[in-house]
């Protein structure tokens, strides 16, 4: 075998890995794009989540109940299921 014919071959087993390598960078790329997508999506819900809880710990500072079982109606002292419902449903801080 020439050396000439062992060049061409390495070229083209070059050319593939190249190939290849240019759709993995491709695919990368999707993949980047998609899961910046997602991150500023969750980053969003989380924004909502923490508007929800923020308005559901002034609700609760203002003296209603918040838990589902007595929810807006007016609480004369604290209440356990509202700490629970804040701290383990909506993952909330108490305030």
């Amino acid at each position: 075998m020439r050396l000439t014919d062992e060049l061409l071959r390495l070229e083209e087993k070059f050319h593939a890995v190249l190939l290849e390598f240019a759709y993995l960078k491709e695919k990368i790329e999707i993949l980047e794009d998609e899961n910046e997508q997602l991150r500023l999506v969750l980053y969003q819900n989380k924004q909502k989540e923490n508007g929800s809880c923020n308005e559901l710990n002034s609700l609760y500072n203002e003296g209603f109940h918040i838990c589902p079982e007595k929810f807006a109606q007016t609480r004369n002292e604290d209440c356990l299921f509202c700490f629970g419902f804040l701290n383990e449903r909506m993952h909330c801080d108490e305030k």
